[in-house]
């Protein structure tokens, strides 16, 4: 099942269409955007896939270059005359089942006449349309991103309904499903707007203090209240570290992941290791940094892997391992692409990807915390005393949200939209996990927790939340609709230490979920919903 799928003629927009693909399977997931030379197989009759997927799509996106309208085939006959014609069979069969019709304008093109249209498709001049710029590309997308963002995932008439509480687990990590329900109201086109963050239901500017809310069971905007069962399969232990394993980050098609540890503490093995998870082979060991490697993570393209250690930033090419950038004054515990692919934070820096400058130091000590918000514009910072969501070009905040006093760890994560923030903490003898909703700052719920929780990751679909015991041995799932425990699983145990869970990282489907571990060893399971 697709969520969007893109409509294009290759003589008019083929360039555009890849690099919307681009965009759209970054942030919306690789399996909810179709697009037919990527998802029909070899001897696939196209026309019966292609109106499959439209059956189950929530919206056709249509790219109109300024040759679209008269294209000729071979015969010079104008392809749209032609009943056979993909785009236009495909325009006509989303228009008749009334799917959503997005015109996106590309190269300067302007919306055709509904009297060049053959009469099945004249409906399509009344679509408000979106122009797609080289200069804004990226803004131009975030703008279509935000309106497909709002709308419900529509699911196949056959077959049991897909909704945020059912993945299905049991295919490989190649399979082509789809299973995500974003909860959310359709929009109307005409609402695209530059992203933004609201004002609270109070009425308070952005701008504003405030104190949250106590702890209230109460969900987000999109989370589901309801439980559901977490299973979590054993799938894979993959096996090559020789030192504990620190990090763990799949790329985004879920075909590979990073892992990385070691260090002069452990004794050596710093080299990152890329695994082939389809065979669960280990691809390539990349050799490089001189201390432990603290964290790792892919381009949004998958092209580039960036590695985090106690004396370097350092960035792979991952088709060959070739070190690509070194910034040697900068080290840390973090690191994390924006979504555009433009900046990487590491540390309490903001570098550019195209030159290794540095943009600006975030500031804060070492117990500050950082994140990058999806809309590559905001960054999210936790110190002991308050969190804030500021402005990436001049660090002001927008949102300025106290905390208890005398924190003396924090460990944070936002979901995939930017709508949640997660928080683990110890405070005055105690430790908790606590789940903000950023728009206005409230706390949604706190849960008291036995230790500390580190490594702090969304599932993509948005109904749990994963993270390590702090005091080692357990990877643990808590439900986002009131921070309940959904699932433990024990590490296996060690001789003369802790088998702590230094990482976790879900694949982008969310169907996989990797832990790095003390004992060397990456262990991978397979996440259902029942």
């Amino acid at each position: 099942m697709s969520r969007v799928f893109i409509n294009y003629r290759r003589l008019d927009s083929a360039a555009y269409a890849g690099r919307l693909y681009d965009r759209l399977t970054h942030d919306l997931g690789r399996d909810f955007v179709f697009m037919d030379i990527d998802k029909i197989d070899p001897g696939d009759d196209w026309v019966e896939v292609i109106e499959q997927r439209l059956e189950a799509c929530s919206a056709v996106i249509v790219l109109i270059g300024s040759t679209w309208i008269d294209c000729k085939d071979e015969s010079g006959q104008r392809r749209l005359d032609n009943p056979d014609d993909h785009v236009r069979r495909e325009l006509a069969v989303a228009l008749q089942r009334k799917v959503r019709v997005v015109p996106v304008l590309v190269g300067g093109a302007s919306m055709p006449r509904s009297d060049r249209l053959p009469a099945e498709l004249a409906l399509l001049v009344r679509r408000n349309a979106i122009e797609l710029s080289d200069q804004r590309f990226h803004h131009d997308v975030d703008r279509l991103v935000e309106v497909l963002n709002r709308m419900p995932l529509k699911t196949e008439a056959a077959g049991p309904a897909l909704t945020s509480a059912t993945l299905t687990a049991d295919l490989p990590p190649s399979a082509d499903t789809s299973s995500h329900d974003l909860l959310i109201a359709e929009a109307e086109i005409d609402e695209l707007s530059p992203r933004s963050i609201p004002a609270d239901d109070e009425g308070l500017s952005p701008t504003q203090t405030r104190t949250p809310e106590p702890s209230s069971p109460k969900a987000a905007a999109g989370v589901s209240i309801a439980h559901t069962t977490v299973e979590l399969s054993p799938r894979l232990d993959l096996r090559g570290h020789q030192k504990p394993v620190m990090s763990v980050a799949f790329s985004p098609d879920g075909c590979l992941l990073a892992s990385a540890g070691g260090g002069d503490f452990f004794g050596t093995d710093t080299a990152i290791r890329l695994w082939n998870l389809p065979k669960g082979k280990l691809l390539r060991e990349i050799p490089g940094h001189k201390d432990q490697v603290t964290r790792v993570a892919f381009s949004p393209d998958g092209k580039t892997l960036a590695s985090c250690s106690l004396e370097a930033l350092r960035l792979w090419r991952v088709g060959d391992g070739k070190r690509l950038q070194t910034i040697e004054e900068d080290y840390g515990e973090s690191v994390e692409f924006s979504s555009d692919g433009t900046l990487l934070l590491s540390g309490s820096g903001l570098y550019r990807l195209s030159d290794g400058e540095l943009v600006r130091t975030l500031g804060g000590d070492e117990n500050t915390c950082f994140a990058l918000c999806p809309d590559a514009k905001h960054f999210v910072c936790m110190t002991g005393k308050r969190w804030q969501i500021c402005w990436i070009d001049d660090g002001k905040p927008v949102l300025d949200v106290p905390l208890k006093p005398n924190i003396e760890y924090q460990n944070i994560a936002l979901s995939a939209d930017g709508r949640l923030l997660a928080a683990g903490w110890h405070h005055d003898r105690n430790n908790w996990i606590a789940l903000f909703e950023t728009s206005a700052g409230k706390r949604l719920w706190e849960r008291n927790t036995d230790s500390g929780v580190d490594s702090l990751r969304f599932h993509p679909l948005g109904t749990v939340l994963a993270g390590s015991n702090r005091s080692g041995e357990e990877l643990v799932l808590w439900h986002l609709a009131d921070g309940e425990v959904a699932a433990r699983v024990k590490m296996p145990n060690m001789m003369l230490s802790f088998n702590e869970v230094h990482g976790v990282a879900f694949s982008a489907d969310g169907k996989q979920l990797a832990a790095a571990c003390h004992d060397s060893v990456v262990r991978l399971w397979t996440v259902a919903f029942r």
